[in-house]
């Protein structure tokens, strides 16, 4: 638990860093925002007033909320005006620390990590029966856990804001604290009186609420759901709802979704840059106070809920309908025991069974399959603007080898617009001259808009003319292709879900034969008394990892492609692949259709090499977190660091192997790399084998 809490400590203060440089820790003049603050406040107060009397001519009563909201307003906002003291017209670091909203996010999983250990370690090593036997043991037990996650929460809370908080000041320094939070870009509008110390203290605060009830939510959910990775998805889908609530465009005053959200709250600036009040029981009440009272009430029911599911004793926990037909359960089995005869076994093929073995988390696959289609078929909707368009009907129109009849029409459809454009202004003076006719004059007028529209566009068919002569002198050959559907889908961004369903299928290949829920051990104690029973289940288990990850590498690349085929043009698949430019540097010669072939091939040997890696990972550490941990560092850390500046790690970056096109493209370049992965994976196969058979 603690190394993933300072794996993402570490990430949150690269990313303070990286902000830091990219911005350069400068200061910023907001004298014009201090100048323009009394005007900007005077006509929301202007507009709050009118719209009053508007309430009065159409006859609603002074103590309608409507007519109470519009003079809460103007008075927020006329005391403002009044004692908001501007002490200097500079901003330095804050600016910076409040803008900075990956600290939550990163404090969010921290939390969560938190909140998954505090009970699923009890179900999971069989304590929990010891502690059902003690008096009180339960409860007293739960109390104290309880104690700790809220503990642990706030204390993270604490690190992960005073990091950001350290490295921004070191990197600039900060500004007077005692300056209006109404210098701040986006918080002009902001009715409250609060400094910038003021603003920070309170902003913790708040996000010290969030990560209280979103750790109280993870351990809600510990007690139903058992499996860790099933926990952190559902954590995981839980935040992602929050956020969509919170990039809700709907935007109104009262709009409860919008400002109540975990992450509207964890940022607090949504609930501070304006005045948000809601109608409860007819009284006009902000947001600020609303979620300290909301929140204060949901953390003490989810604790108080915590507490007495953790404290019940398991038959309290059986349930009505279950306790009043548990007796007739085993009565109506021994009843058809005796009537079906004499039980038969057949034997299962142990490469079946390790399949389904891996397979137990599916409801989980098939959520993620459902977020696959639904990626997939937002990513792949065309683009219908008019250049595509045209485009699309020059490329149809050429589409095949480079012929003499092509390059004369080419040339004679450039000698046609640039005639048409060489004509303007002797058109236009005819006409004007009543030299032409309005009837040719309009005619002319549509073949110069044809002419302009598609000028520019049309040099990049000439461009192509050259490129395939280029191919041709290189002995390679290219043709006329429409190739937006083909860059569109070659070219297509890492796919993270495929990742993540191939280490959840692997992660717990031999971790679940540790898995102890009870005192007496895991399977894997058993394989241990049976003849080549480990070392056959070894090679089942790798064997059905390596078949699983090939069916789903398959399936969800047939997915993109089904939705790249419905939603664009992908014509000519035995064309030349070096037809689409953005290809050119293939080394081969093959049709478009085998590049896609030879493309799949290299996803599905990356994505079985990933597989055997986790599982031997698996095998080495006995434990499910342990290896989504080491995973992570070795296959997306050096992608996280090319992302943020660091260039020399996007050699090591295995999400460029996984996504394929690169290594395609450049092979000889990842010769290196394919030879290290290929190492690295077959020294863990080793030491996993040695140490699952001894």
């Amino acid at each position: 638990m603690w190394a993933v809490i300072a794996i993402l400590f570490c990430i949150n203060g690269a990313f303070a860093i990286y902000n830091t440089v990219r911005s350069g820790g400068q200061a910023y003049d907001v004298s014009h925002a201090a100048m323009t603050y009394r005007e900007d406040t005077q006509r929301i107060i202007d507009a709050a007033y009118r719209n009053i009397r508007e309430y009065a001519v159409a006859g609603i009563a002074e103590d309608a909320y409507a007519v109470q909201y519009q003079r809460q307003l103007a008075a927020q906002y006329e005391r403002a005006q009044r004692e908001v003291r501007f002490t200097e017209t500079t901003v330095r670091g804050w600016n910076l620390y409040f803008t900075d909203y990956a600290v939550n996010i990163f404090l969010f999983f921290a939390v969560m990590t938190v909140g998954a250990a505090v009970f699923s370690g009890d179900f999971a090593n069989g304590f929990l029966s010891i502690m059902r036997t003690t008096r009180r043991g339960r409860l007293h037990s739960a109390a104290a856990k309880t104690a700790v996650w809220i503990l642990c929460t706030a204390c993270l809370t604490i690190v992960f804001t005073a990091e950001s908080f350290l490295i921004y000041g070191m990197a600039s320094g900060y500004s007077d604290p005692r300056n209006a939070v109404q210098l701040l870009d986006g918080y002009g509008a902001c009715p409250y009186l609060l400094t910038f110390g003021t603003y920070f203290l309170l902003s913790f605060l708040y996000r010290l609420l969030a990560m209280l009830c979103m750790t109280a939510f993870c351990v809600l959910l510990s007690l139903w759901v058992r499996h860790i990775v099933v926990l952190y998805l559902c954590g995981t889908g839980f935040l992602g709802i929050n956020l969509l609530l919170y990039a809700l465009r709907v935007y109104t005053t009262d709009n409860l979704a919008k400002h109540l959200n975990l992450i509207a709250v964890s940022f607090a600036a949504p609930l501070m840059e304006r005045y948000n009040a809601v109608n409860l029981l007819n009284h006009v009440v902000g947001f600020p106070v609303l979620v300290c009272m909301i929140y204060a009430l949901l953390l003490a029911a989810a604790v108080a809920a915590s507490l007495l599911l953790y404290g019940l004793r398991a038959e309290e926990r059986m349930g009505a309908s279950k306790s009043v037909f548990a007796g007739y359960k085993g009565k109506t089995a021994a009843f058809f025991h005796r009537t079906d005869g004499r039980k038969r076994t057949y034997a299962l093929s142990l490469l079946m069974a390790e399949q389904r073995k891996s397979l137990t988390a599916w409801i989980v696959l098939c959520l993620l399959f459902v977020v696959k289609c639904y990626v997939a078929y937002v990513a792949y909707q065309p683009n219908p603007t008019f250049t595509d368009a045209a485009y699309h009907g020059y490329m149809t129109k050429l589409q095949g080898p480079l012929t003499e009849e092509k390059r004369a029409w080419i040339a004679d459809e450039r000698a046609y617009m640039d005639d048409t454009l060489a004509r303007s202004d002797e058109m236009d003076t005819a006409y004007q001259n009543l030299e032409i006719s309005r009837e040719e004059y309009e005619t002319y007028r549509r073949q110069r808009e044809y002419a302009v529209s598609r000028g520019e566009l049309f040099r990049t068919i000439e461009k192509h003319v050259d490129y395939i002569e280029e191919m041709e002198q290189n002995g390679r050959e290219a043709w006329f292709l429409y190739d937006t559907g083909w860059t569109t889908l070659i070219f297509s961004d890492f796919d993270w879900n495929l990742y993540a369903v191939i280490v959840l299928i692997c992660v717990g290949s031999f971790a679940m034969e540790y898995d102890s829920r009870s005192s007496e051990g895991g399977f894997v104690q058993i394989l241990r008394t049976t003849k080549h029973g480990r070392g056959r289940t070894f090679a089942a288990k790798l064997l059905a990892a390596c078949i699983l990850t090939t069916a789903f590498t398959v399936v969800w690349n047939l997915v993109e492609l089904w939705f790249a085929y419905r939603s664009f043009d992908l014509p000519l698949w035995n064309a030349p692949v070096h037809s689409v430019e953005t290809l050119g540097s293939y080394p081969y010669d093959a049709s478009i259709g085998e590049y896609l072939l030879c493309l799949y091939g290299v996803r599905i040997l990356a994505a079985v090499l990933l597989s055997v890696f986790v599982c031997s990972l698996s095998a080495l550490t006995k434990r499910y977190g342990t290896t989504w941990i080491i995973t992570g560092i070795v296959t997306l850390l050096p992608a996280v660091l090319s992302k943020i500046g660091l260039p020399l790690f996007s050699h090591l970056d295995y999400t460029r192997f996984l996504q394929g096109t690169d290594v395609t493209l450049h092979g000889a370049r990842y010769m290196a790399f394919l030879a290290g992965v290929v190492i690295l994976g077959g020294m863990a196969v080793c030491l996993a084998k040695r140490k699952w058979e001894r």
